[in-house]
């Protein structure tokens, strides 16, 4: 019997960027894996000289894997700016993945090649693409004012 070709699972590597100045963002930013289901510690990123965020040797993922392995396993991605210049998000992986830079889809708003986007937060410094818009906000059917989230019951 023939042993299937193996690849070498690569670690995961994400850049971040400023979706409205279109500037590379690792100063300031944690990122960390954690797995859904259960109660392990965080995984946080080491950040590269370059501010590429890598996590490498995470339990459960193996360091070579066969050519053609779907076998994933759901990990969340947080990321979070202590200084809250930039909203926090999540966002759910399936690891391992194939190499390369955790990024944005190409045509996406903001997008910057081989990068996700972070957008401005309460604290972000103003520049002159910021604008302002004051409003009070309600919901149609019922006059109750809106909220950020999900609807209420999902």
């Amino acid at each position: 019997m023939m042993t299937p070709p193996l690849r070498i699972s690569p670690p995961l590597a994400l850049r971040l960027h400023d979706a409205l100045r279109g500037l590379t963002v690792a100063e300031g930013v944690e990122c960390w894996l954690e797995r859904p289901w259960s109660s392990e510690r965080r995984f946080a990123a080491n950040t590269t000289r370059t501010g590429v965020f890598a996590w490498h040797d995470l339990p459960g993922i193996p360091p070579v894997v066969p050519v053609g392995s779907t076998a994933t396993t759901p990990w969340r991605l947080v990321v979070s700016d202590s200084a809250r210049r930039f909203l926090k998000f999540e966002r759910t992986l399936s690891l391992p993945r194939p190499a390369g830079l955790l990024s944005a889809p190409v045509g996406a708003f903001g997008a910057v090649e081989g990068s996700l986007p972070l957008y401005a937060g309460p604290d972000a410094d103003p520049t002159p693409q910021h604008g302002c818009v004051r409003a009070r906000l309600i919901v149609a059917t019922s006059g109750e004012p809106a909220r950020w989230g999900p609807p209420r019951g999902s």
